[in-house]
């Protein structure tokens, strides 16, 4: 999973982001625990807006306490935040806040190979 420390580098989180393929990296804290989301989105903003400071640290340029999904929620709901809320990834995290995974759309999809049946 594309992740960052708190505290890490802008630069840094970027690398990772680059690596990860996924459009997003998430900031933990020391315990594994789900701080917030660099996305491709942020860093464009970022960019437009004549911000990017590549020695600034990741925490003042992430979206805090992002939207997630949690460990047993159903597809169908997953689904439903990410199209309501026009994103492809959700990071997945338990009660404590620690991340146990993402979800990508075409994960719910079945990566582009969505079957319809005739009836």
């Amino acid at each position: 999973l594309p992740v960052a420390p708190s505290g890490a580098s802008l630069g840094q989180a970027l690398e990772i982001l680059n690596a990860g393929k996924l459009g997003c990296v998430c900031v933990l804290d020391s315990r594994g625990r789900l701080l917030g989301l660099l996305t491709d989105g942020d860093v464009r903003r970022l960019v437009c807006a004549g911000r990017l400071d590549m020695e600034a640290v990741v925490d003042e340029c992430m979206t805090a306490n992002p939207l997630h999904a949690t460990p047993g929620q159903k597809a169908a709901e997953v689904l439903d935040v990410m199209e309501a809320k026009a994103i492809t990834v959700l990071p997945v995290v338990g009660e404590d806040r620690v991340l146990a995974g993402m979800v990508h759309m075409h994960d719910v999809l079945g990566q582009g190979r969505v079957k319809f049946s005739r009836s």
